[in-house]
C-alpha cells in the first residue's frame, strides 16, 4: 500500500509540475511535448545519413531522445535545443546517465532565437505553425548543403528532396537540403 501511495504521489507531483511549467511558459508559443516513436527517430536519422564529423541539432528536442540516439548510434556531436526547462534538465540527466555527455548536450532556449549555424544536420518534430515561422530562419542561417529532416509536417519555406512513408499509416519524414 505504501508503494502505491508513493507512486501516486510522484505522479501527482509530476503532473502538477508539468501543469505549472506550462502555465509559466504560456501555451500559445510552445509545441506540446509528444514522445516520438523509435521507428520515426530511426527513419529520420537514417535519412540524414549522419557521419561522425557531422554536427547534429534537434530543434525542440523535448526529452532528448533524438539527440541521444544520434550520439549513441552515429557518434556525432549531437545538440538539442528545448524551451521547457524541466525537459532540458531531464534530457541532460539521461545523457549523463548513458555516458554520452562528451558527444551530446541539450540547452534550454528558444529555437527562433538560438544560434545553430554550425549545424550540418538538423531534425525537427514540431507543430506546423512553428515550422512556418522556423523555415525562413533555417534558410538564412544554415550553410548550403545542410540536411534537414522534419517528422510529420512539411516546412513550407523548403521543398523536400525525399519523402519517406513506408505505409499510408506511417507519418511522413521529409528530407531537405539547404
Amino acid at each position: 500500500m505504501l508503494i502505491f501511495l508513493t507512486i501516486l504521489l510522484i505522479i501527482i507531483l509530476f503532473l502538477a509540475f508539468v501543469f505549472f511549467s506550462l502555465l509559466f511558459l504560456g501555451l500559445s508559443f510552445a509545441t506540446p511535448w509528444i514522445p516520438l516513436m523509435k521507428k520515426y527517430i530511426d527513419r529520420a536519422l537514417e535519412a540524414l545519413e549522419l557521419q561522425p564529423n557531422d554536427i547534429f541539432y534537434d530543434l525542440g528536442c523535448g526529452d532528448g531522445r533524438i539527440t541521444i540516439e544520434a550520439a549513441k548510434k552515429y557518434h556525432v556531436k549531437a545538440r538539442g535545443i528545448e524551451l521547457v526547462w524541466w525537459l532540458c534538465i531531464y534530457a541532460n540527466w539521461r545523457i549523463k546517465f548513458l555516458g554520452l555527455d562528451k558527444l551530446a548536450q541539450v540547452r534550454c532556449g528558444d529555437i527562433l532565437k538560438a544560434d545553430y549555424s554550425d549545424a550540418t544536420a538538423v531534425a525537427l518534430f514540431l507543430m506546423p505553425a512553428l515550422m512556418d515561422r522556423l523555415g525562413p530562419k533555417l534558410l538564412s542561417n544554415l550553410k548550403p548543403g545542410t540536411r534537414v529532416v522534419s517528422i510529420c509536417f512539411q516546412i513550407k519555406a523548403l521543398t523536400p528532396i525525399k519523402i519517406i512513408r513506408p505505409t499510408p499509416q506511417d507519418k511522413p519524414v521529409y528530407l531537405y537540403v539547404i
